[in-house]
């Protein structure tokens, strides 16, 4: 999922920002901080491949799962505190760029740039989605600012779409009743 994300950004939004911006390289600190992690998750997805592949329970290694995700969580992790700024002087840099236009651009063409197939993104991107959410947060302060559709797709969800991959969201951060888990 996060690889979709990058590659979406990489192969769509950010040629766009530069081309409305008028210089090209802009975004590229994200690029290169996509680049920083990637290859840890490639090792990531490799390892869960190869545990997925043998179910016996000596296939799982807890500390190599562990070094596995230190490798590349410190460049994974300043990438997430670092693109929302970087987002946000993109727009007071560039204030004549035309973001309607981009944001028009890049909503059509994501629908046909490597998107999910309908099954994949109902059981596992939804539920994914759903199961970070946490009502609480802020003080609640975003709990009324979803709208109606977010909390029918958090019943659809919980009931029926969480069931192809129910082993995986109990290492969710949150419950499909949209509330951080006490163990978190």
């Amino acid at each position: 999922m996060l690889e979709h994300h990058h590659d979406g950004e990489e192969d769509i939004l950010f040629p766009l920002l530069e081309a409305a911006s008028g210089n090209a390289g802009t975004m590229q600190t994200n690029v290169q901080q996509h680049v920083a992690f990637h290859s840890g998750l490639v090792d990531l997805q490799a390892y869960l491949a190869s545990v997925q592949a043998d179910s016996s329970a000596t296939s799982y290694d807890g500390p190599k799962l562990k070094q596995l995700i230190d490798a590349f969580a410190p460049a994974l992790v300043q990438h997430l505190y670092e693109e929302i700024p970087t987002l946000l002087q993109y727009g007071k840099s560039h204030p004549d760029a035309d973001v309607q236009t981009v944001s028009a651009t890049f909503q059509s063409q994501v629908k046909r740039h490597k998107q999910p197939g309908i099954y994949r993104g109902m059981t596992e991107i939804i539920p994914f989605m759903t199961s970070c959410h946490d009502d609480s947060f802020d003080g609640g302060r975003w709990r009324e600012g979803y709208p109606p559709p977010f909390r029918v797709m958090a019943s659809v969800a919980k009931w029926v779409l969480y069931r192809p991959n129910r082993d995986a969201w109990k290492f969710a951060p949150c419950s499909f009743e949209l509330a951080l888990k006490p163990d978190m």
